[in-house]
């Protein structure tokens, strides 16, 4: 089968951001954060992952969410909430950029208090990873954070029979 090389170092931004949605499946989450005047903050994610077992760590990377990042550079916390199938309609009403006193979160989501961390998180989510910044890398355009889990949140809903894991298939 034919195959297209493409050189990294000659694809533009959006290039390279339609040739990762060939990587999948990525899950759909939410990464919540406290703004700086204590609002709830939200931004829809699929660049998220675990990055280490020993100690517990997960990532995110940001491209664009200058308030998610400023927040946690601000509060050094912020929650990895993973959307359900039940919840994707609502996860896709927050996808789109929002003016930064615009707080999308309280309108679409339920909260509820986080149990590690002073963030809220979306209370209909069955699977949450309460984080304390461990540290930010910068390339390009995009910042990796990765945090430290302080706790690992999950609904006994989500671990039984019947369960639907929602991950993004494609773009």
């Amino acid at each position: 089968m034919p195959k297209r090389v493409f050189t990294a170092r000659h694809l533009t931004y959006g290039a390279v951001r339609e040739a990762l949605t060939e990587v999948v499946p990525r899950p759909l989450a939410w990464v919540t954060t406290t703004s700086r005047d204590g609002q709830p903050h939200l931004a829809a994610q699929s660049f998220v992952t675990l990055v280490s077992a020993d100690p517990p760590m997960a990532g995110v990377t940001l491209f664009g969410e200058q308030e998610t990042l400023a927040n946690i550079e601000r509060s050094h916390e912020f929650v990895v909430s993973f959307a359900t199938a039940d919840s994707v309609q609502r996860a896709e009403e927050v996808l789109g950029e929002f003016e930064p006193d615009v707080h999308e979160f309280g309108a679409a989501l339920p909260l509820e208090s986080a149990d590690t961390v002073t963030v809220q998180r979306p209370s209909d989510s069955r699977v949450h990873m309460e984080c304390q910044l461990h540290a930010v890398l910068n390339f390009g355009n995009g910042h990796l954070v990765i945090g430290r889990l302080t706790a690992f949140v999950v609904d006994d809903a989500a671990r039984g029979p019947g369960r639907t894991p929602l991950a993004v298939i494609g773009s």
